[in-house]
């Protein structure tokens, strides 16, 4: 069995399997429906715009759940460590 640092590294989680919160795809339907709507009313020149605007504050979105992701990691390792370090 592979060690749990190697399954991270080779990217064999189960991360894929974290379940989506129960109301996910109704904010997602709602979501679309008003993009959708939104983005039909822009003219080209704006619609241009818009979509480089949202491309940008996902990629910002991304790096802020990278870091917390990052941080969460070292925590976790953290934690681990005091806890075999201090055994009750």
């Amino acid at each position: 069995m592979k060690s749990a640092i190697e399954k991270i590294y080779l990217g064999k989680t189960n991360c894929e399997h974290i379940p989506l919160p129960n109301n996910y795809n109704e904010y997602q339907k709602t979501i679309d429906s008003i993009f959708n709507n939104f983005y039909e009313s822009l003219n080209d020149k704006q619609k241009k715009q818009y979509t480089e605007m949202v491309e940008l504050e996902l990629a910002q979105q991304a790096e802020v759940l990278l870091g917390h992701y990052k941080e969460g990691f070292k925590l976790g390792l953290m934690l681990a460590a005091e806890s075999a370090l201090n055994p009750r």
